[in-house]
């Protein structure tokens, strides 16, 4: 189906003045043309009257054989002119026609290389209207200030004017706060919804975390963009829908885990538990967080109230963990790092190993914004 056109202006203008140059070189063939054809005339007119004046010459001289031998000296001599006169005029005759031939090829040359030059110009001609080479959904590349249409400048390092989306190799960009950068890594799978079909999940792994951080329009805090690859292919997944991506950093299993607004952070990490109704500040050791929750990895059991609303805590009793307990909290929170580097390293690894589709894809990848 037709995309665009590039403005024909320029190369037509080029089209005219060839034209024209081509009309001017045929009239100076013609009139070359009619010089010679004039030229020959005055010669061949010319050689006329030189036979007509040999045939009188000789007449005369035969009338004067019995004259005085000047006098037959005289016919002979001015025979003998008109005879030179002739071969000249019959030599002039033959160069004018030779250079008259030359100039005709000379022009005739001219004329086929405008030619040449006209019909690659209209073949070019045709080709200022874009198609698309194949069927599919079609986007108009975006530049700094927009979608490319009517009026955009098409340049030899920036020729795309639309490009045909690969629907098979679809990835969701998203942009992390650089506050939760750390804990993204390439390889992490990633739960993604589309936003118009919330009941529908998709999978995906992260293929490309930037290393520089960016603004955003209206986002105080800088954020870093994140590629992910979605593994599955669904015919409701558009070019530019909007996804929210849940990223998987690490699975937890068997842990305890509390509200955010729960978590008290001063010197001492605790919480505000009750006891026997009566409201203190219980130690723990806090592991890892989300937007919602903490995890609890010592200090508390499944069966534990607590607080959600702040209460005067500095007159609060405080309830302090056991060495021991601290320890093997601690030890436990070192098991979890090791065994998060390790699934992170092979997640790197399974990425690595395999060629991902990025926003740069000459396959057309198609992007989704979060």
């Amino acid at each position: 189906d037709y995309i665009g056109s590039l403005d024909k202006t320029e190369l037509a203008t080029k089209i005219t003045e060839i034209q024209s140059n081509i009309e001017q070189e045929q009239t100076k063939l013609e009139q070359m043309k009619i010089d010679t054809a004039i030229q020959m005339k005055g010669i061949r007119d010319q050689i006329a009257d030189v036979r007509f004046d040999m045939t009188q010459e000789s007449l005369e001289m035969e009338k004067n054989i019995y004259e005085p031998q000047m006098i037959i000296e005289q016919s002979k001599i001015k025979l003998e002119k008109s005879k030179r006169s002739l071969v000249q005029l019959e030599q002039k005759a033959e160069l004018l026609k030779i250079q008259s031939n030359a100039k005709v090829r000379e022009i005739s040359t001219a004329i086929k290389q405008l030619n040449s030059k006209l019909l690659l110009l209209i073949e070019l001609n045709n080709k200022f209207d874009i198609v698309a080479p194949e069927y599919g959904m079609l986007i108009y590349s975006r530049t700094w200030n927009g979608k490319k249409g009517p009026g955009s400048q098409i340049s030899s390092w920036d020729p795309v004017v639309a490009e045909l989306p690969d629907l098979t190799k679809m990835i969701s960009k998203a942009f992390i706060n650089e506050v939760d950068i750390s804990k993204v890594k390439k390889g992490q799978h990633v739960i993604i919804t589309v936003d118009a079909f919330p009941e529908k999940e998709f999978s995906g792994v992260i293929t490309s975390v930037a290393n520089i951080g960016q603004e955003l329009r209206n986002q105080e805090a800088k954020v870093f963009e994140v590629v992910i690859e979605i593994k599955e292919q669904d015919e409701v997944l558009k070019p530019a829908m909007t996804t929210t991506n849940e990223i998987l950093i690490y699975e937890y299993e068997d842990v305890v885990y509390v509200p955010l607004e729960t978590f008290y952070s001063d010197s001492l990490d605790f919480v505000i538990k009750m006891n026997n109704n009566n409201p203190l500040k219980q130690e723990i050791v806090p592991g890892a967080y989300n937007e919602d929750y903490i995890i609890i990895v010592e200090g508390l059991s499944t069966d534990d109230q607590l607080l959600l609303d702040a209460v005067d805590i500095n007159n609060l009793d405080f309830l302090s963990l056991e060495p021991s307990l601290k320890e093997m909290a601690n030890k436990k929170l070192a098991q979890w790092a090791a065994e998060k580097k390790k699934i992170d390293e092979e997640n790197l690894k399974a990425v690595a190993d395999k060629i991902a589709p990025t926003e740069n894809d000459q396959a057309a990848t198609f992007i989704i914004f979060e």
